[in-house]
């Protein structure tokens, strides 16, 4: 036993074990140290990073999504402001109308340089050719009766008096053509028609004939022939075509007392009361429609005319409208005027215009020529092809050259009122004259007539 006690008492016989080394958790670069049971999030952070790079592909995608979005649009509004594709000036560019009218259906281009103003208690009923001297008679108009009181010429200038002529009887408006007037008398037994000259007011027996001429109205001048109507009874119409010799070369009666409208080389003609068109061939003297009957929608028969055809109400829709040749062959349907709503109502346009019209706006004005110079575009006018803008709702008229046009400004609502005003621009869109009411135009003369007081405004330039 001493020696097993001995034995372990000997330091070199037994030496005393180490303790194990301290293990250290790793430290993370620029982190805390973390425990033995601290999990490494390495993964997480990985997912993490995957995730932001699916968002940041996600919004360069959308980015450039918006980009060619914003592209698009301020494209679409630069063309709408550049007049490009989907606005009426680009429907319009490459347009071309063909218009009918005489010189007075245009307005006077003067205008844009001012105008002098006068008053008189009779109606203007024409202006002479030269533009000195204006034609007036007390009483009278366009209706349908004839006027007795005397004729006066009237300085343009000044409204001074420079002639007078008594004893004719004259259908208003409807008696003048070219510069002058064609009234009816009585001689005797033997009824005249006789041509007054509105500027110097001189007298020529154009027309004699035993029958008693009444109601007379001149529609135009076809071949050197001077076309008329007038009365051939108590409820007919007959048209007469006069020589430069003062001949009866050739006459026509209508069945009725009705509406006619010089078309070039026709007569168009039409009794609402008896829902009858007729067109008269002035080439020849005969009929190239006999009076025929249309159905129509609405309560009454509708008509309006082109140089070579015209159109009815359809019988079938309130909206559409038959186009039909001078033989009354139909040649299409349209749903709108079809022709420029814009300048001289008295205007004609053919029947190719209107069957076009479905295609284009119709709240355009033209030049003689037919080319597109005014065209409404969203709360204006655009002049074309300047693309001036006008601050108005209409164009009253337009100059023969398209370099001027009457402009009128709505304040009842987007309609036509009492309070309305008026202006003359350039072709560029500039004003240059402001005017005051207009009621109509005679001979491209601009009158206001109300109240019983005519103001003429006489065109300066």
């Amino acid at each position: 036993m001493a020696q097993q006690q001995g034995a372990q008492d000997d330091p070199e016989q037994s030496p005393a074990p180490e303790p194990p080394p301290r293990v250290l958790p790793p430290r993370l670069p620029n982190g805390p140290r973390r425990g033995l049971l601290d999990y490494s999030q390495a993964p997480m952070e990985q997912a993490r990073r995957g995730l932001s790079g699916r968002v940041l592909r996600i919004l360069r995608v959308l980015s450039v999504v918006l980009a060619v979005v914003l592209v698009l649009v301020v494209g679409f509004v630069a063309d709408i402001l550049l007049g490009g594709p989907g606005t009426a000036e680009f429907a319009v560019r490459d347009a071309g109308y063909s218009p009918r009218g005489r010189v007075g259906d245009w307005l006077d281009p003067g205008y844009a340089d001012g105008y002098d103003s006068w008053t008189t208690d009779e109606t203007v009923l024409g202006v002479s050719s030269d533009r000195a001297a204006v034609l007036v008679q007390r009483s009278a108009g366009a209706g349908q009766d004839e006027g007795t009181a005397p004729l006066t010429g009237l300085d343009a200038a000044t409204g001074a008096q420079r002639w007078q002529v008594t004893g004719l009887r004259c259908m208003g408006r409807d008696a003048v053509l070219d510069g002058s007037a064609y009234c009816a008398r009585r001689n005797g037994g033997t009824g005249q028609i006789v041509g007054v000259d509105i500027a110097t007011g001189q007298q020529r027996v154009v027309h004699e004939s035993t029958d008693a001429l009444s109601f007379l109205q001149v529609r135009g001048v076809h071949d050197g022939e001077l076309i008329v109507t007038g009365a051939a009874g108590s409820d007919t119409e007959q048209v007469r075509a006069i020589g430069s010799d003062g001949a009866l070369d050739w006459q026509l009666d209508l069945p009725w007392w009705g509406q006619c409208r010089f078309l070039v080389d026709h007569l168009g003609c039409v009794s609402y009361a008896d829902s009858q068109v007729a067109v008269v061939d002035l080439s020849t003297g005969s009929f190239s429609l006999e009076p025929t009957e249309y159905e129509h929608s609405g309560q009454e028969l509708s008509v309006g005319w082109a140089w070579n055809g015209f159109t009815t109400n359809d019988a079938g829709d309130e909206r559409a409208r038959r186009v039909r040749d001078l033989t009354g062959s139909e040649q299409g349907r349209i749903t709108s005027s079809g022709g420029p709503d814009y300048g001289s109502d008295r205007l004609l346009y053919s029947r190719e215009d209107l069957l076009a019209g479905g295609s284009r706006p119709t709240r355009i004005g033209v030049d003689a020529t037919g080319r597109v110079v005014a065209v409404r575009s969203g709360s204006g006018i655009r002049t074309l092809p300047s693309r001036g803008r006008i601050d108005a709702d209409s164009v009253d008229l337009v100059s023969a050259d398209g370099s001027v046009l009457l402009a009128r400004t709505y304040t009842h609502r987007g309609r036509a009122g009492d309070g309305d005003t008026w202006a003359v621009y350039a072709a560029d869109g500039a004003k240059r004259q402001d005017l005051p009411r207009v009621t109509s135009s005679v001979d491209g003369l601009l009158v206001d007539e109300t109240g019983g007081t005519t103001t003429v405004l006489v065109p300066r330039g």
